[in-house]
C-alpha cells in the first residue's frame, strides 16, 4: 500500500526551474517515498525533518535533498533544496 504524498507550495516552487532529468529524479524520489522503498535515498535527519538524497545536483551524493515529515500514512514534502545543509 502506498503512502499519500502532499507537496507544499514551497516544494512545488522549488522545482519550477529544474531540468527534465532533475524533475524525473524528483518524481522518482517521491515514488520511492510513497512506496516505502527508500533504498538509495540515504534518508537522514535534518533537525526535526527527514531528508532524502535527490540525485542530479553535483557529483557523488550531490547537494539535492527532498525535505519531508511523515504523519501517519501521509508524507508531507516541505521543501526541495539544492544547497546541502550540514546536520
Amino acid at each position: 500500500s502506498f503512502n499519500t504524498i502532499r507537496e507544499s507550495s514551497q516544494a512545488i516552487n522549488s522545482t519550477k526551474h529544474f531540468t527534465k532529468s532533475q524533475l524525473d529524479s524528483y518524481e522518482n524520489v517521491l515514488t520511492k517515498l510513497a512506496s516505502g522503498n527508500t533504498q538509495g535515498l540515504n534518508i537522514h535527519k535534518v533537525g526535526d525533518t527527514l531528508a532524502a538524497d535527490l540525485p542530479g545536483f553535483g557529483k557523488g551524493r550531490g547537494a539535492g535533498r527532498v525535505l519531508y515529515q511523515v504523519d501517519g500514512g501521509v508524507i508531507d514534502i516541505l521543501d526541495v533544496t539544492v544547497k546541502h545543509y550540514k546536520k
